[in-house]
């Protein structure tokens, strides 16, 4: 049975904790800058004016006051302003909570190998120059071949359409590659017209679930093997990753492809994998996550 990378309960009250200790500058910001020349230092009316260092007593004074807007008049719009801006840093916590927690899960991912006996093994398509596969794409063809070799899966899918001027699709490439291995063409299906990850596995989808088959193997490189997998799960596949490790994409370049597939994860949770291929595909409000993950030929 595979190990998916689930999160617990424990989550939301972490992250608003998390944010409620970032509200604490803010707080001290305020309590230092409230000062009025003149005026005499008086806890009790007033936790704002204040003509010396906080104390513990101004801090407890202070929550007591702001948050529950026990005094009126001037000072009750600080009070609102308090709280909105706490709630602002708050929400700011927890949406940067949520984003590491999502970073860790797509490194976690990365170093699984769920690879099963299935029905089919889904290469994801990479750069292809003139009919020749990039290292990238390479790595990902060798790995799947010895998926295939070792008896994973009796079928290899490989994905991926052209990019404006190319004269081969990146399926072309990747199944004359494989044919050149070894494999015989009957054990190959070419997946021709995609564009993304997405575009990819949906229509892989189509044609591999009208012929009965859901149980697949997919290989990408490691960054890569969470999102797939959340994106075959939306499309009804029932699916595991089996990463390729020689990528040649490694250091920082690996790197910046964990934080931009990391904010597609946290993005495709929200709003669905296929609305955020959707919107990246014409442009929109998250086509940085685009532009962080990179077209399909590159990831």
């Amino acid at each position: 049975m595979r190990a998916r990378v689930a999160g617990g309960a424990w989550r939301l009250p972490v992250v608003l904790l998390f944010g409620i200790f970032l509200s604490f500058p803010f707080y001290w910001m305020l309590i230092t800058s409230f000062k009025r020349t003149g005026d005499l230092y008086d806890l009790q009316n007033n936790p704002f004016l204040f003509n010396e260092r906080p104390t513990l007593d101004h801090w407890r004074l202070l929550f007591r006051e702001t948050l529950y807007l026990r005094w009126l008049g001037n000072t009750a719009f600080v009070g609102v302003l308090v709280v909105a801006i706490t709630l602002a840093l708050v929400l700011v916590a927890v949406l940067l909570g949520y984003y590491l927690i999502t970073l860790v899960q797509v490194w976690q991912a990365a170093e699984d190998d769920d690879r099963r006996t299935s029905e089919a093994i889904i290469v994801l398509g990479a750069a292809q120059f003139d009919g020749t596969p990039s290292r990238v794409f390479k790595a990902r063809l060798d790995h799947a071949y010895e998926l295939w070799r070792t008896n994973v899966a009796p079928t290899l899918v490989v994905t991926g359409g052209k990019q404006p001027g190319d004269r081969f699709t990146e399926a072309a490439a990747g199944a004359d590659y494989l044919l050149g291995r070894g494999v015989p063409d009957t054990a190959i299906l070419r997946e021709t017209t995609s564009r993304s990850s997405f575009e990819s596995l949906a229509a892989s989808a189509r044609f591999l679930q009208d012929r009965g088959i859901d149980r697949v193997v997919l290989v990408s490189d490691p960054f890569h093997s969470l999102r797939i997998r959340l994106i075959a799960d939306e499309l009804g596949f029932d699916a595991v990753t089996s990463p390729t490790r020689t990528s040649p994409i490694t250091g920082f370049d690996a790197f910046l492809k964990y934080l931009g597939e990391a904010l597609r994860v946290a993005f495709g949770r929200i709003f669905g994998f296929g609305q955020l291929a959707r919107v990246t595909r014409v442009g929109g409000v998250t086509s940085t996550v685009a532009i962080l993950g990179g077209p399909s030929g590159v990831v």
